[in-house]
């Protein structure tokens, strides 16, 4: 059978004792082959086995280091210091296809445009665009192992991902064309998988912790850090501390109500009663207040302080509302009133309501300042990435996050 893992070469972990071999100089090869054999194990069982036993190995090669480097990228959906990289899957494809040199009429390029469709794809990937593109860049890219092709390290990997994540949407191409070129289609395979934040291995991110240290994920619930939960793991005075600690405007993962069929319960109850509670369709956010200071949190860590108006639309309220507390963090669902009717209104009502309130609370405060009568008539600014119009007050985007001052220096341009 196939070993359980092709990557870290055995000299390499041999020659730990003399010199100890850094995280960071992981080739981004070896990375890759952590993650082929991971995935090739993806079920239940046995093969969970073998996957614990991948980590595991990949754990004792860097024994007593900081891990985050390959952490976050084994699990970049929780990579909170990279958002998202403006990059999703119908834009990724067309920004290949011309860093690769491929015509978008010839065969190739209607495979990558067109990889949801069985008439386009080939070997049974529709619908996995992923791994469509790796087999049109195979051919067009360095061969694994071939003397023509640099090898790139976690560290060099990193560094690229981070100027992606900094860049504006408009030098992505730029980023890519400098990327691209020095990997292999493997590689390139397992970039984009991180880039679009869906690794899709058949590991669970809490499994991964799990096997990571036996406190990784109850750190991680508490801080939602990556970087934290790998300082913890080799500081253990660090994390006792961090255990014992929950600190406001530091979002914090939430408990999730299970997904139990209906006739589990009923069976569970034994015949005891029992109360059912109807679930609010609105946004579920944590506030978290000290003194006159506020931050909004989402689920999923997510500071909703400045966006949508949230803020802003709700600032009298939660001020007026905490006004006896020194400090708290609250946990529960945003959901839009009708007042008319009397009811709550449907799901998605929350932003746009919040946004419509904030800019006439904003246009007002606009109007009282100048003078004038009507607090409509101020200057709104166009974010030129989203096409969202902002109040003039705003200094980002509330859709895409974009500064205002990138807006204005396109413009001068």
């Amino acid at each position: 059978s196939a070993p359980v893992v092709e990557s870290l070469p055995t000299e390499r972990v041999e020659m730990a004792a003399k010199s100890p071999p850094q995280v960071e100089d992981l080739k981004f090869d070896d990375f890759c082959k952590v993650c082929d054999a991971i995935s090739r194990q993806g079920g239940k069982g046995r093969t969970k086995e073998k996957q614990r036993q991948v980590l595991e190995k990949v754990w004792k090669t860097f024994l007593g280091q900081n891990m985050y480097p390959i952490v976050r990228l084994l699990i970049p959906n929780l990579d909170e210091e990279r958002g998202t990289y403006g990059v999703r899957e119908k834009t990724i494809g067309p920004i290949l296809i011309d860093v690769l040199g491929i015509s978008k009429m010839s065969s190739d390029g209607k495979r990558i445009l067109n990889y949801k469709n069985p008439r386009f794809a080939q070997s049974g990937n529709a619908g996995d665009l992923v791994a469509v593109i790796e087999q049109v860049a195979e051919s067009r890219l360095p061969k694994r192992g071939s003397g023509n092709k640099k090898d790139l390290t976690v560290g060099e990997i990193n560094a690229l991902l981070d100027e992606l994540y900094k860049a504006d949407n408009k030098l992505n191409r730029s980023i890519f064309m400098k990327l691209v070129p020095q990997l292999c289609g493997r590689e390139l395979f397992w970039v984009c998988r991180i880039i679009l934040k869906d690794m899709k291995m058949g590991m669970r991110h809490e499994t991964i912790l799990k096997h990571f240290h036996k406190n990784a994920m109850d750190i991680y619930n508490i801080s939602s850090s990556l970087r934290k939960v790998c300082e913890c793991v080799i500081d253990e005075k660090k994390m006792n501390m961090e255990l014992n600690k929950l600190t406001v405007f530091s979002p914090c993962q939430l408990m999730l109500c299970a997904n139990v069929q209906w006739t589990n319960i009923i069976t569970e109850m034994r015949g005891h009663e029992f109360a059912v509670e109807p679930k609010y369709d609105g946004v579920r956010l944590t506030i978290h207040y000290d003194g006159n200071e506020f931050k909004l949190f989402t689920r999923n860590s997510q500071d909703y302080t400045n966006r949508y108006c949230f803020s802003i639309a709700l600032r009298d309220q939660i001020l007026d509302g905490l006004r006896n507390f020194s400090s708290c963090i609250i946990d529960g669902e945003l959901v839009a009133w009708d007042p008319e009717n009397k009811c709550y209104r449907e799901f998605g009502s929350n932003r746009t309501i919040a946004l419509y309130e904030g800019k006439q609370i904003m246009a007002s405060k606009a109007g009282e300042s100048k003078g004038t009568e009507n607090p409509g008539e101020y200057a709104d600014w166009t974010c030129e990435q989203c096409g969202f119009t902002n109040a003039q007050q705003f200094q980002t985007c509330f859709r895409c996050q974009v500064p205002k001052e990138k807006n204005e220096r396109r413009e001068a341009k």
